[in-house]
This record gives structure tokens, C-alpha cells and sequence, in this order.
């Protein structure tokens, strides 16, 4: 996927805008670095992910976002039951993935503009709650 990535900078030129591509070996990210990423995207991740790893992603992601950053996400959205397919595909409602960002002291919303493209998947962006 990395090396998919990679391609996809160079085919769109924009790797002069140095974006950067991390594998990462948890949701903790500790091999990031602190309050350096203004946009943080992770597509189709959480749509294989049960809530207790989506709740650790929540709960690490101030710590690598600058001041206004935020972090994207897509998922496979249910109005219905949650659930998942042999622990592989999993369906949750908007409103508990924002309740649970709003647990970890984060902002979220759901990005209806997205849907209107008619993508498979949802977005919820969430940012860390400002403080005065």
C-alpha cells in the first residue's frame, strides 16, 4: 500500500510538497512525531477495525496533530444494528463514532459533503477540542 502511495504522489506530482507515508506497528503511533501533521487521512482503516482500536487511535491522535489539524476518516456507515462480518467488516452508526471521538475529548462531525460525492464509505473528521 506504501509503495501504491508512493506512485500516486509521483503519477499526481505532488511529492514537492514532501507528504508523508508512515507505517505505523499500533494506534498509539508512537513513532510519530509530536504535534507535526496539520492533516492526518485514514481510508477504509476504521472500517476493519473493532471500537476499541478506533478508541485507541482517538485517544493517541492529539498528541501528533499541530494546533489545527485534523484527522479524516472513512468508515462503513449503519442506521441500523452495528456489526460486523467475521471480524473483518465492520458497520457502525455515525453517532457512536462521534460520541466515542467526544469521549476521548475530541470534535467531530460528519462530512456530508463527502457523502453527496456518493463514495462506498462515510467520513467523520475529528479534531482536538480547543481550549482557551
Amino acid at each position: 500500500m506504501l509503495a501504491a502511495a508512493r506512485e500516486t504522489l509521483e503519477r499526481e506530482d505532488i511529492v514537492d510538497r514532501k507528504p508523508q507515508l508512515f507505517l505505523v506497528s499500533d494506534l498509539k503511533f508512537a513513532e510519530l512525531p509530536a504535534h507535526h501533521f496539520d492533516v492526518v487521512h485514514a481510508h477504509s482503516v476504521f472500517s476493519h477495525s473493532p471500537l476499541p482500536v478506533i478508541e485507541e487511535a482517538f485517544r493517541h491522535l492529539p498528541r501528533i496533530l499541530r494546533p489545527n489539524g485534523f484527522f479524516d476518516f472513512t468508515f462503513n456507515r449503519t442506521d441500523g444494528r452495528e456489526r460486523n462480518f467475521m471480524h473483518e467488516d465492520f458497520y457502525y452508526r455515525s453517532e457512536t463514532l462521534i460520541e466515542l471521538a467526544n469521549r476521548c475529548g475530541l470534535d467531530a462531525r460528519y462530512m456530508t459533503d463527502w457523502e453527496a460525492l456518493n463514495h462506498r464509505q462515510q467520513k467523520i473528521r475529528v479534531q482536538p477540542l480547543q481550549r482557551d
